[in-house]
């Protein structure tokens, strides 16, 4: 019999070897990967200052050199100090930011996105060869509105549907504490704010807008280059390239790829999901059955590998006892 479970427990150890060398094989697949899904309740409660802060953490990093510099910047280019409205504080940096780059936007040399964001500012600032895309945009929104004092976060439209040629768009999103909200900021496409019947959107709320398929009148709120200043432009909820029933939404805790990507982290992410951002995508149905899947393997290789040695650990013993017993001298 003990032969018999002998054999069972190495073959139930090879095939679990197997299953998850075939899952290691595929840790890539999206599809494996866990995903955190949230609702626009959970991504929008604002009801403790933990709430704005799980979001608000990663732009602790910057350095005091840097917060220095930066902050002599903002008083020098537009007074920020003399602002006390986070909203105008945000609405004056983002006029600001794409004052300054409009006429460079098109497709970065990679070194660019290795810099910090004040790194960023004073490279494109003295060199106008320089190009950047939405990933600057935000980068540099989301360290000078820190510096101004403004909780922000990073969100992502990324397709998950379809051949999207549009690729990935980076936005922002500011925390205004009088009206408790969270409102989004699109500096690349020049939509500084999107108002609904003067109410501030969020990327969710504009999101769900444009993909409800019901026309109704959205305001964008845009830098206009000839006088200088900030217009309003109302238009029928139109079609958006990255807004879309294609794309979903990502919610950053973090943008720190290098540390996102170390081995103790994806290590973290592959048996324990770990993940760094939140979902927002209401209209596909979605769950974590692969990366469920996945921890069973793993759960069974670990019951697998303790029973083989349990059991090679009590044969052995019962062979010291025979043993034992054949050298001991009888009574």
């Amino acid at each position: 019999m003990r032969g018999y479970l002998h054999k069972y427990l190495l073959l139930l150890l090879i095939v679990c070897i197997a299953i998850n060398g075939i899952f290691f094989l595929l840790r890539n697949n999206t599809k494996f990967t866990y995903t955190n899904y949230s609702s626009i309740d959970e991504l929008y409660t604002a009801k403790t200052d933990k709430d704005i802060q799980k979001w608000a953490y990663y732009n602790n990093r910057f350095t005091e050199e840097e917060i220095k510099t930066g902050t002599e910047i903002l008083n020098k280019q537009i007074r920020i100090d003399t602002v006390l409205d986070e909203y105008e504080k945000a609405a004056a940096i983002a006029k600001w930011l794409k004052k300054s780059f409009k006429g460079q936007e098109g497709y970065p040399a990679a070194a660019l996105g290795t810099l910090s964001p004040l790194d960023q500012y004073k490279l494109l600032s003295t060199k106008k060869s320089e190009k950047l895309w939405c990933s600057h945009y935000q980068a540099m929104l989301g360290f000078y509105c820190t510096l101004a004092g403004i909780k922000n976060r990073y969100v992502e439209a990324v397709p998950v549907q379809g051949d999207q040629k549009a690729g990935y768009h980076e936005v922002n999103e500011i925390y205004l504490p009088s009206s408790q909200q969270w409102v989004m900021v699109d500096v690349t496409r020049n939509i500084l704010f999107v108002k609904q019947q003067q109410k501030m959107l969020t990327a969710a709320e504009y999101y769900s807008q444009l993909v409800s398929g019901i026309k109704t009148t959205v305001t964008y709120q845009r830098y206009e280059y000839s006088t200088a200043s900030l217009t309003d432009s109302m238009v029928v909820a139109p079609a958006d390239v990255y807004f879309n029933s294609h794309y979903a939404l990502r919610y950053y805790y973090t943008m720190d790829l290098k540390t996102v990507y170390s081995a103790k982290n994806k290590a973290k992410r592959f048996f324990f999901g770990n993940p760094w951002f939140e979902m927002y995508d209401p209209i596909r149905p979605h769950n974590n059955f692969f990366f469920r899947a996945r921890q069973l393997a793993v759960l069974m290789l670990l019951l697998s590998v303790l029973s083989v040695i349990y059991f090679l650990g009590v044969k052995k013993a019962l062979t010291r006892r025979a043993d034992h017993s054949q050298n001991s001298p009888s009574s």
